[in-house]
């Protein structure tokens, strides 16, 4: 019978050559094992689950551990990814959620569920969060409204402008090609953390954390531009993280689900720092809503049939 395991650092070769490889074919190795490897702050002995029979690997749960201060209280995370079990062994994938479960004192959440676990995982207890991102598009370049403040690479004045637990978030997400700007301006100021996602699609930048949403929109049009700049073609934000914030020339559209299952924090508070999203740089392929995709399929038919088609004669 499938027994489950704690899955350790020293497990990640076997674990990637046997089932994450398969999950994922296009995901890097070295990119994969970040999410397998000590770090700081996180907070287990262990980074998920393995499912083996006969001493075989043949189903996997990763689980990201943290502890965050939210509205001053000390919150403990659990963030799932990666939840694979080969085919044969599928009446076992519930094993593997088991010591998830379990756990009372967590907040748990799974950041990019496909459709199949979101069905699964709300019989087990979750909820969704909201999924409504805003899209801004490049704009041309205007006038300075606010500084802001490359500190990316600058931990001396990052810790002399930071709170001490913006500075921990700072700390916390180095090494992983996250971006960390400053904005400073008569309204107040923000910390916001982001990563370029270099998606076959579109690239794009995704905001993870922002501490001002006020001053955020106030100052889109200089914030893009910063965030831009190094690449993409539109910056995406979690709608609840902008607090009702009217921002122009956007555009909501619906994203990945994000699960959750707990109440020790409210669902807004909750976001992809510490997850898969900027240890992977994951997609978060936008869905526009309903009647711009309508509009955009018409404008493609209507170019379909007004384009011109060579014509070729009879025996060539």
């Amino acid at each position: 019978m499938p027994a489950i395991e704690k899955l350790t650092a020293a497990m990640f070769p076997e674990v990637f050559d046997t089932l994450l490889r398969e999950f994922d074919p296009q995901m890097p190795e070295a990119k994969c094992r970040r999410a397998f490897e000590p770090r700081g702050w996180h907070d287990e002995d262990h980074f998920g689950y393995v499912l083996r029979d006969q001493g075989r690997p043949v189903g996997v749960l990763g689980a990201l551990f943290s502890r965050r201060l939210i509205n001053g209280q000390d919150v403990r995370f659990c963030n799932l990814h990666n939840w694979y079990v080969q085919p044969a062994h599928r009446a076992a994938s519930l094993l593997l959620m088991r010591p998830i479960l379990a756990l009372k004192d967590h907040v748990v959440t799974d950041l990019s569920a496909s459709g199949e676990v979101v069905a699964i995982s709300e019989r087990l207890g979750f909820s969704k969060l909201d999924r409504t991102i805003r899209l801004l598009p490049k704009m041309p370049r205007g006038r300075a409204t606010a500084d802001v403040i490359e500190l990316t690479s600058q931990p001396e004045l990052a810790e002399a402008k930071l709170t001490p637990t913006e500075f921990q978030l700072y700390r916390d997400h180095q090494g992983i090609e996250c971006r960390h700007l400053w904005i400073e301006s008569s309204e107040g100021s923000c910390y916001l953390v982001a990563s370029l996602v270099a998606s076959r699609w579109l690239p794009h930048v995704f905001v993870h954390h922002l501490t001002n949403p006020e001053v955020f929109s106030r100052h889109h049009r200089l914030i893009r531009q910063h965030l831009l700049s190094a690449g993409g073609y539109y910056v995406a934000v979690n709608e609840p993280h902008l607090h009702d914030q009217r921002i122009p020339c956007s555009l909501r559209a619906d994203a990945n689900q994000r699960l959750v299952r707990g109440n020790l924090c409210p669902p807004a508070a909750i976001d992809s720092l510490y997850s898969e999203m900027p240890l992977f740089k994951l997609p978060i392929h936008p869905r526009p809503p309903l009647f711009i995709r309508g509009l955009a399929l018409k404008l493609w038919r209507w170019k379909q049939a007004w384009t011109p088609r060579k014509r070729y004669s009879a025996g060539r």
